[in-house]
């Protein structure tokens, strides 16, 4: 099957384009330069700081459609940022996702902790513990 955006067969996706994706991700994520990630975070956090001021103070998560809405609001403009990034590197995302997971398959390390870290900072609980530490940057 054929991608809209390239001429790369989806299941043909080279391993260096998916190393190139996973380090252009990472230096987003974990970088500290203007545009990236913690820049997201924090910008939420501050966006938001009163909600996890309570949430710091120890009211309930569980079950608080306050909470549950901002979660799928940092969701969207994670995840449209992160689509961002992958096309940047000439791939689409479910391309990019399909590496991945066949990387996974393939028992790579380096990238089952990649995944595991992806996929705890659209955690629930972890995004609110975040953003709540986050409020003392704020």
């Amino acid at each position: 099957m054929e991608s809209n955006n390239n001429n790369i067969p989806d299941d043909e996706v080279d391993d260096d384009i998916i190393n190139d994706t996973i380090e252009t991700l990472e230096n987003y994520l974990f970088g500290k330069s203007g545009d990236c990630g913690e820049k997201l975070f924090i910008d939420f956090a501050k966006n938001n700081k009163q909600h996890f001021i309570d949430a710091k103070l120890g009211q309930s998560t569980e079950n608080n459609f306050e909470f549950s809405e901002l979660f799928k609001q940092f969701q969207t403009i994670y995840e449209q940022k992160l689509e961002e990034i992958i096309k940047s590197n000439g791939i689409n995302s479910e391309q990019f996702y399909k590496g991945l997971s066949r990387r996974c398959e393939e028992d790579d390390q380096e990238v089952i902790l990649f995944v595991d870290i992806m996929n705890e900072i659209i955690n629930y609980n972890s995004f609110i513990e975040m953003m709540a530490n986050l409020v003392n940057k704020v």
